[in-house]
């Protein structure tokens, strides 16, 4: 299924399903946000069919997935689906180490994807705790196993027996995720999250307002407080000093 970008400006992922029939899935190579083409119901089914068959879906196509989600208004679902498929990605290409390399290497288009995904999912996934949360619970219990005859979509000349298995990948990117999601049980840091997040989103002038950073820095030490006292690092302790 891979294509160089700048050569093709569309992307055509064919799925068998258990029951011998089949699906596409097409979407714009060129776009940074792409989504499934289709009307909003198409969209809908292929989003559906894409979290139903995961073991069978490859990490390019669940990015779009995750991209479609999101547009769908699905913020919970489209969290999921980007944080698997970075997992997903990251055993993909050291499993079936592609064939082509440098810049037409896939590794830079999944970079690409990811990128542009991450950009605008991650700030609406922690827009509501409860979203977030359940996204670390759905990705704790997900299964990333893969089909018998799995392709990562593009060509590869061997398979790394050796590479580091997708539970294992996945348990290690997700585990800061599931420490937030302990703060975020935690009604006094949800709410200073929120104060300090609103902060950061907002206007520059808005942010050189007095009140709002007063605001926004008792939140943070709030933070700053709960973290240490329930000994875990959360966004207060990965965020840089102003």
């Amino acid at each position: 299924m891979w294509l160089q970008r700048g050569v093709v400006t569309a992307a055509l992922f064919l799925v068998s399903w258990a029951s011998g029939a089949s699906q596409e899935f097409r979407w714009e190579v060129n776009k940074p946000f792409a989504t499934f083409t289709g009307t909003q119901e198409e969209q809908q089914a292929q989003v559906d069919a894409v979290l139903r068959n995961t073991n069978r879906i490859n990490s390019m196509t669940m990015f779009i997935a995750a991209d479609t989600a999101y547009v769908l208004r699905r913020v919970e679902d489209a969290g999921f689906l980007f944080h698997a498929a970075t997992a997903r990605a990251v055993f993909d290409l050291e499993r079936y180490p592609p064939v082509a390399q440098g810049g037409n290497s896939p590794s830079v288009y999944v970079g690409f994807l990811s990128n542009n995904a991450g950009q605008v999912i991650n700030p609406a996934t922690t827009e509501r705790s409860s979203t977030y949360s359940a996204i670390a619970k759905r990705l704790a219990a997900w299964d990333c196993s893969t089909i018998v005859g799995y392709s990562p979509g593009w060509e590869h000349r061997r398979i790394n027996s050796s590479s580091e298995s997708c539970e294992r990948i996945l348990d290690q990117r997700t585990a800061p995720m599931r420490e937030m999601a302990k703060l975020f049980e935690n009604p006094e840091y949800a709410a200073a999250f929120q104060v300090v997040r609103k902060y950061n989103l907002s206007s520059y002038k808005e942010r050189n307002d007095l009140k709002a950073k007063t605001n926004r820095d008792a939140a943070f030490a709030t933070m700053v407080e709960i973290e240490t006292r329930m000994g875990i690092k959360g966004f207060a302790a990965f965020t840089p000093p102003r």
